[in-house]
Formats: structure tokens, sequence, C-alpha cells
């Protein structure tokens, strides 16, 4: 997925699934954030964002070179 384009969100400039240090690009952050539509990830059971998680993970996207 690092480095994998994109065809969706692109309205939210979104430009890959992960973007090498990029989080706010990334798909997979991007979908994270997001809570009650159709790009929140996970999809079911979940009403509120990890912050602990996304923070982990918008770290780890950034560090790719």
């Amino acid at each position: 997925a690092v480095d994998q384009p994109t065809a969706i969100f692109k309205d939210q400039h979104v430009t890959a699934r992960i973007a090498p240090g990029q989080p706010e690009q990334s798909a997979v952050l991007y979908r994270m954030l997001q809570r009650n539509n159709n790009a929140q990830m996970p999809p079911l059971a979940s009403h509120t964002i990890d912050e602990a998680g996304t923070s982990t993970v918008a770290e780890w996207i950034g560090s790719l070179p």
C-alpha cells in the first residue's frame, strides 16, 4: 500500500494509500480520522477516533522515505 495511488478521496487532497513522508496525503490516515460517513475506517462499530493509534500511524507514515 505504500506509495500506491488511490482514486478515492482526491477531493480531500489524498494522493496515495500511504504517501511516504506525507501523512496528511495518505488515505489510511484520512480514513482513520473520519467518523459517521462512508470514509470511516473501521467502517462499523467505531464511534470515536483512536487518538493514540492515529498519532502512531501518522508518525510512522511521516518517517517513511
